[in-house]
């Protein structure tokens, strides 16, 4: 802290209080604003008033009990939390990633159209009467179906 005389009866100016609180005159204005400092006139600020509400900030601040930090903080508790519960829950596979669920079913739909687009030969395979004509048929009328049905299911950007 400075060595120096106070003049008026305590009273000092925003740039005295800032050394002797050693922040910014940007703070005190700051914390004048939120009452931290005692403001006394324009420009001038009671020293011992303003370092003792200057001591009890920080000691809320400190212990969390301040309204905004503790609000801030009791927000980001709720968060850790819910994040930790989500991670927990993943790791006991009760929830399962967006990810592996869509590459999942991308393999099992891969399957599907191919075993579809098989069909025409097989079914010449087994119904020798049918023509290549009506065998091609067969095969444009799957492969409109699974294209009507994978237009249909694309999500919507």
């Amino acid at each position: 802290f400075m060595e120096e005389k106070l003049s008026n009866n305590n009273l000092v100016s925003g740039s005295e209080l800032a050394q002797w609180l050693d922040v910014s005159l940007k703070t005190i204005v700051a914390y004048a604003a939120e009452n931290v400092v005692v403001r006394a006139s324009r420009g001038r600020y009671e020293l011992r008033s303003s370092t003792a509400n200057y001591i009890r900030h920080l000691r809320k601040s400190a212990s969390g009990r301040s309204s905004t930090t503790g609000d801030e903080r009791t927000r980001l508790l709720r968060v850790q939390a819910d994040a930790a519960e989500l991670k927990l829950a993943v790791t006991r596979e009760e929830y399962v990633l967006a990810s592996e669920v869509e590459t999942e079913w991308s393999d099992i739909l891969r399957i599907v159209r191919n075993g579809m687009l098989t069909v025409p030969s097989r079914l010449g395979a087994r119904l020798s009467h049918l023509s290549p004509d009506d065998l091609n048929t067969v095969y444009e009328v799957v492969r409109d179906v699974l294209t009507e049905t994978a237009d249909a299911a694309k999500v919507p950007e």
